[in-house]
């Protein structure tokens, strides 16, 4: 059928003790942080005596084989969709981190660009791997421009060199402001970001930038 599902049966007949062997097989997901998201799981079930209404479950043998259900699955697929907002405003990074967490993605923040690199590198080290050495980690980070310690153009020109080095993981960098002058946007795709959306954010270009680095 459609899940390929197989049972099976094999018998000698006019030979006593040979016994009957029944097997089937059945696809089920896998949630090892190293394999695949599916796998086949093929149990082979042999009664080693002759059959009866009530046979005896103890002197079942069982035999599990695993290999994966899809040829083509990569586990270079990562799971995670996380977003790193870095803005100096409480009130911004609330209704942001709001709209993100409703699309369905995990929020970190950081309220300058100084504390940006330290949150990147923290989750570098410590954070959520949804398969190691595979997982993205940190997919996009909407970086403030106007902050202060360190602005968003300083910070974006730091982690660009950083991912250089191999120091991080690629991730990438959207400005996310209320400068909006075409001088300001090109400074910030400049100094390395992706894009650049202005505030307020709307709804729908927000869309547009999680599904565009999703």
């Amino acid at each position: 059928d459609v899940y390929k599902r197989q049972v099976s049966t094999q018998s000698t007949w006019g030979v006593k003790d040979a016994g009957s062997i029944f097997s089937f097989s059945i696809y089920l997901c896998h949630h090892q942080e190293t394999s695949p998201p599916g796998v086949i799981v093929t149990s082979l079930f042999s009664i080693n005596n002759e059959i009866e209404n009530d046979f005896d479950l103890s002197k079942m043998i069982i035999k599990h084989e695993t290999k994966p259900l899809f040829s083509n699955v990569s586990i270079s697929n990562c799971l995670c969709k996380i977003v790193l907002i870095v803005d100096d405003n409480d009130y911004n990074l609330f209704t942001l981190e709001r709209k993100c967490r409703r699309r369905g993605w995990e929020v970190i923040k950081a309220y300058n660009g100084k504390e940006c690199i330290e949150k990147v590198l923290l989750h570098e080290k410590q954070g959520k791997k949804c398969q190691p050495g595979f997982c993205k980690g940190i997919r996009l980070i909407l970086m403030d421009v106007d902050m202060p310690i360190m602005n968003g153009i300083e910070a974006t020109i730091h982690l660009q060199k950083m991912m250089q080095t191999k120091e991080i993981s690629p991730m990438n960098i959207v400005g996310c402001s209320a400068f909006e002058t075409k001088q300001d946007i090109a400074e910030g795709l400049k100094a390395g970001m992706k894009d650049y959306i202005t505030k307020p954010v709307l709804d729908a270009k927000l869309d547009e930038v999680l599904k565009l680095f999703n």
